[in-house]
């Protein structure tokens, strides 16, 4: 009963996958075929295609992960002595702790075309609303 259910399942995963990915690349090839064509092109295609890109990535992220198809480095791992786990994570929590601390130092400098105003309002915690 149950593996009946994964079955029918990942099968309808899989066709919203296939569904999402060929409407995605139909609204991209529209959009450039009338953009090269006739100077014209259609404007919600870009930010369709972007939200679309984003529900192919959580929703196709489950069968990837199921038949193993993400991207792995063993090598690496594999070639390193026993304490090189304890490295990596000081490696990564460092460069995590570098990366905070230049969002937090330059988002008063960044700004966005299509957010208005400054970026100190989305990176809240170094944010000066006195401003």
């Amino acid at each position: 009963m149950l593996s009946t259910f994964d079955r029918a399942l990942v099968r309808a995963n899989r066709w919203v996958v296939i569904a999402i990915l060929a409407a995605m690349a139909t609204m991209v090839f529209a959009n450039v075929a009338l953009r090269f064509l006739t100077d014209y092109s259609i404007l919600w295609v870009e930010e369709a295609s972007r939200y679309t890109m984003v529900w192919l990535t959580f929703i196709g992220a489950g069968p990837v992960l199921r038949y193993g198809g993400h991207i792995g480095i063993d090598s690496l791992q594999q070639a390193t002595p026993r304490f090189a786990p304890l490295i990596r994570a000081v490696v990564v929590v460092i460069m995590a702790l570098f990366f905070c601390a230049m969002s937090l130092r330059m988002s008063g400098v960044a700004s966005s075309s299509k957010v208005k105003g400054p970026l100190r309002l989305i990176f809240w915690p170094d944010a000066d609303f006195r401003r």
